[in-house]
C-alpha cells in the first residue's frame, strides 16, 4: 500500500505532538534534539536512496519535471549514495561520441 504525503505528514505531526506532551522542559528539549538528529540522518539516507532508485529508472529531465530537483543536486545525492553503497552499479550515462578521427568535409 502506498502512503500519501498527507498520511506521512499526519504521522509526523502526531509524533511531534506526543513529544510535546512531556511536562519537564529538559526532557522535552532532549527528546526533540534527539528526534531531530535521528530524523535528519534517516531522511537524508532515504532521500539519497530514492534519488538513486529514480536515476536508475528515469532520465534527468523526467526526474526534474516531476520532482523539481536540478541535475546538480540529483548528481550529488546519487554520488553520496554510491559512496555509502559501493557495491551498487552506477546509473548509465550518455556516451559521448569519439571525435578524434573526425574528418572535416566542409573544405575550409
Amino acid at each position: 500500500m502506498s502512503m500519501t504525503y498527507t498520511m506521512l505528514e499526519d504521522q509526523l505531526l502526531m509524533l511531534i505532538e506526543s513529544a510535546t506532551s512531556d511536562s519537564d522542559p529538559l526532557i522535552r528539549l532532549r527528546n526533540f534534539r534527539r528526534l531531530k538528529s535521528e530524523a535528519i540522518k534517516r531522511l537524508r539516507a532515504a532521500e539519497r536512496k530514492a534519488a538513486y532508485d529514480a536515476r536508475m529508472a528515469f532520465s534527468f529531465s523526467d526526474i526534474e519535471e516531476v520532482v523539481g530537483i536540478g541535475r546538480k543536486e540529483l548528481d550529488y545525492l546519487v554520488s553520496v549514495y554510491l559512496v555509502d553503497n559501493p557495491e551498487k552499479p552506477a546509473p548509465k550515462k550518455r556516451q559521448r561520441a569519439d571525435l578524434s578521427n573526425y574528418i572535416d568535409l566542409s573544405g575550409e
